[in-house]
């Protein structure tokens, strides 16, 4: 079974070519077949000249680019679009993904089921360096969201 790992990138070129390199690393260290898809959504900087320069040291990768409009969710579907593996997963540019969880959700696939998530918020999980301000925000939008229990009395 093949996955394609798609990674939007906007303005990674930090962290990208890090990116790609553990994600590569773990993945072949358990010959798992895969391939790597980095999709550039509009980069202003050199993005898009580090995934180069990755896929001349990992024959796994690719560049997609994504002319516009752009946006994560956009960035995301021209991603899918290219991907030619049998499951797929989106990882972020930023290296704040785990490639051992990736290992671990593509091993539960192995196992029969459909889908395997993440979370940085379900109880066990541990939430390293996430900005405060992002983490304030993100649960009180999922407290809003979240159905209410309405008792009948």
């Amino acid at each position: 079974m093949k996955i394609s790992v798609v990674i939007p990138a906007r303005d990674e070129q930090g962290s990208v070519e890090q990116t790609v390199a553990a994600v590569t690393g773990a993945l072949t260290a358990q010959q798992i077949l895969h391939e790597i898809v980095v999709v550039d959504d509009g980069s202003t900087d050199e993005t898009a000249a580090c995934v180069q320069h990755a896929t001349s040291l990992y024959p796994s990768v690719r560049l997609v680019t994504n002319p516009g409009p752009h946006g994560f969710g956009l960035a995301v579907r021209a991603g899918i679009s290219q991907a030619t593996g049998d499951v797929i997963a989106v990882l972020m540019a930023d290296g704040s993904d785990s490639p051992e969880d990736l290992v671990r959700y593509y091993r539960k696939l192995e196992e029969g089921y459909d889908c395997a998530f993440g979370s940085r918020f379900i109880h066990g999980s541990k939430i390293i360096d996430y900005p405060v301000h992002k983490l304030a925000i993100n649960r009180l939008a999922n407290w809003f969201i979240r159905p209410r229990m309405i008792s009948s009395q």
